[in-house]
């Protein structure tokens, strides 16, 4: 199933060593131009060009019907104190995802907490890169051998940190489950 991306999740993909998980879970990753707009390395700009030249990168038009929903999310996340900053990549991922009825890759605590909050994106599944890497995990895209050292080798790769307790949770999961040794 396709997946809509926002801008920090492309460039923290791009640089990682396995960037090839995300083409190989969802096989094709949605954005707008929006969103390639704000990607400015080289490293990032290199693997956005392999993904269009691949055919596994959609750009979809900003629509009006894209610019009504993202108007509605961000009058709903100014007005909501419990909601922090959005940004516009994001505001335009959540709303891809909620018109294509797709998940949205984020790692923005903004948006994840509005699309936990807001009403329309109730339905609306947003992954961030542990849940990313605990599917491709389950799929059978990672080998079980490598259940642990995954998350390592992204931490590396992007300095993204994972919450402690939120990754424990995650492989206890996925031994519990089998996938993980």
């Amino acid at each position: 199933m396709p997946v809509v991306a926002d801008t920090c999740f492309i460039i923290d993909w791009s640089r990682f060593r396995r960037r090839d998980i995300l083409v190989r879970l969802f096989g094709k990753i949605i954005v707008t131009q929006y969103i390639i707009n704000e990607i400015k390395s080289d490293y990032a700009i290199e693997y956005v060009s392999s993904l269009i030249a691949s055919d596994k990168l959609y750009i979809y038009p900003i629509t009006s019907s894209v610019e009504r929903v993202v108007m509605d999310l961000m009058s709903y996340a100014i007005r909501d104190p419990r909601i922090p900053r959005v940004d516009e990549p994001e505001l335009y991922a959540l709303a891809l995802g909620f018109i294509l009825d797709l998940p949205v890759l984020t790692e923005n605590r903004g948006a994840r907490r509005l699309a936990s909050l807001h009403p329309t994106l109730a339905r609306l599944e947003v992954l961030g890169a542990i849940e990313v890497l605990e599917k491709a995990i389950i799929e059978g895209i990672v080998d079980v051998d490598e259940c642990t050292s995954i998350f390592d080798e992204y931490t590396i790769d992007t300095k993204h940190m994972f919450p402690r307790k939120r990754l424990n949770r995650v492989l206890e999961n996925l031994r519990n489950k089998g996938y993980c040794r």
